[in-house]
């Protein structure tokens, strides 16, 4: 593995010099792009997870006009959504 942290994956160059990209820091970027991709999933699978019990508590708030038989099943819908 020491072999492999040596090795250089990528190199450019601008008008300050030189610049060389190693095997561990390629692995580290690609680790951290993995990373923030996870955590934008995260974040708008809580908000939509947010937004569908909003509507869910939105339809259970007009339940007070339903029979006993239909509230207990749209409640259980509202649940499970």
């Amino acid at each position: 593995m020491a072999k492999k942290d040596k090795e250089v994956i990528m190199v450019w160059s601008d008008k300050e010099g030189q610049y060389k990209l190693g095997y561990s820091q390629y692995l580290m970027m690609k680790q951290n792009k993995l990373n923030l991709m996870i955590l934008i999933a995260l974040v708008v699978l809580i908000i939509l997870l947010v937004l569908a019990m909003a509507i869910s508590y939105s339809y259970i708030q007009r339940l007070d006009e339903m029979n006993a038989i239909s509230r207990m099943i749209a409640k259980t819908a509202a649940f499970l959504i």
